[in-house]
């Protein structure tokens, strides 16, 4: 895994933080439904997509 690598479990903390700044930031509530998708691209140039991926939250 690369060192700049993020595990779902170890940075839960850090994709809740970018939720509140982003909320923060546009004058919402955080109440307000929303979701990310986040994109991965690869050495190669691959690219996957997750949609809603931080939706288990």
């Amino acid at each position: 895994m690369p060192p700049n690598a993020c595990p779902r479990r170890r940075c839960s903390g850090d994709k809740r933080s970018a939720a509140e700044e982003y909320l923060a930031h546009r004058e919402l509530s955080q109440m307000t439904d929303l979701r990310f998708d986040v994109a991965l691209v690869d050495g190669a140039g691959a690219i996957e997509v997750l949609e809603n991926a931080f939706g288990h939250f």
